[in-house]
């Protein structure tokens, strides 16, 4: 499970939502809420067709999509003049960029020091010579923030006023859009905290264990926990590279927090485990490390399989009963907990004794 889980990742890789990619997410209400697919028709209809359409509540409809994003924009500042105002003319930034080829370049104050430039699509020679011929204008502008994507506002625009035109009743409720910028530092945010919840756990799981150091070490419990966590996360994100390879299936913020719940869940059983194994090792003076391992495992079998067979009741209700919006959460969260529940102990414990045997070799 754990090759076939890194060969879906390696070859396909997860299908990212607009929450890491950049784009743009609309709630859309309705009296009397219609048929999913003629929404989708009409999406197709404004070449909107990577578009995801989820169902949300009893009238809603969340529309999440790339499509409504073109062109560049950067914010620039200036150093505050005297009167407090330090934006240059329009005209001006626009005359500073008129020789480049830019499309139709929109200018908006934003505040009172900087303002935001809207262009067609950059790429990095364009983005460096829009900025140089900036500064040789206005020496004291500085780039705060550039995004290669940005909101078409008349792309929304359309999107909304075709749904409006065959559904008088429709209404939008939300909208937001993300930039790439935004969506990078958040994929990156979310590997860190993935990260950080495994390293923080192993040195909780060998400072626990400080008092058992023998037969085996207890900084060899944390190295097991690390392996064990690996297994029990990427068999759920195999899963659905698999899933967002043929299915369309897409990652985002929720399957993140549903990755976090499993690290949280699964370390608790293999801990449960390991801890019955450090009193029993404590307590009686039994000489072969398997056998107390045995024991300890005997003795939380049922535990395991019960608390992960509730769980699971629940999240089956989830996955049926909970919604669109929460369906791939709970079934990524279903997959994490089958697979901690069976890690604990087909594979953290009887790691530990093949560590301790081959130490003894």
């Amino acid at each position: 499970m754990i090759i076939l889980s890194i060969a879906a990742l390696l070859t396909w890789n997860l299908n990212y939502s607009i929450d890491f990619t950049g784009g743009a997410v609309s709630e859309i209400t309705f009296d009397s809420r219609p048929d999913k697919k003629l929404i989708e028709e009409i999406l197709r209809g404004l070449s909107l067709e990577n578009s995801i359409v989820t169902p949300s509540g009893d009238k809603e409809f969340i529309i999440k999509t790339s499509g409504l994003m073109g062109g560049s924009i950067s914010e620039i500042s200036f150093v505050p003049l005297p009167d407090g105002n330090a934006i240059p003319d329009d005209n001006a930034i626009k005359e500073a960029l008129r020789d480049l080829d830019l499309g139709n370049v929109a200018v908006t104050p934003k505040g009172s020091d900087s303002v935001l430039i809207k262009t067609k699509t950059l790429d990095e020679d364009a983005h460096q010579k829009m900025i140089g011929a900036i500064a040789a204008k206005f020496p004291d502008a500085k780039e705060l923030k550039f995004d290669n994507l940005a909101l078409d506002e008349d792309a929304h625009q359309k999107m909304i006023g075709a749904i409006a035109a065959k559904f008088p009743d429709a209404k939008e409720l939300k909208f937001d859009s993300i930039g790439p910028v935004i969506g990078r530092e958040m994929k990156q945010k979310s590997i860190w905290a993935i990260v950080s919840v495994a390293i923080g756990i192993s040195l909780y799981v060998a400072w626990a264990f400080r008092k058992v150091t023998r037969p085996i070490s207890s900084w060899k419990y944390g190295i097991v926990s690390i392996f064990t966590l690996f297994h029990d996360v990427i068999v759920p994100i195999g899963l659905f590279a698999f899933l967002g390879h043929y299915w369309g299936v897409q990652a985002d913020l929720t399957f993140i927090v549903a990755v976090l719940t499993i690290l949280g869940y699964s370390i608790n059983d293999t801990i449960v485990v390991f801890d019955r194994t450090r009193e029993n090792l404590l307590r009686y003076n039994i000489k072969e490390f398997e056998e107390t391992v045995n024991k300890s495992l005997n003795q939380t079998l049922i535990r395991s399989v019960n608390t992960g067979l509730t769980v699971v009741i629940a999240l089956v209700c989830l996955y049926f009963f909970g919604g669109e919006t929460l369906k791939y959460f709970a079934l990524a969260l279903l997959a994490g907990v089958v697979v901690g529940t069976y890690s604990s102990v087909f594979i953290a414990s009887p790691l530990l004794v093949e560590w301790h045997k081959r130490s003894v070799k």
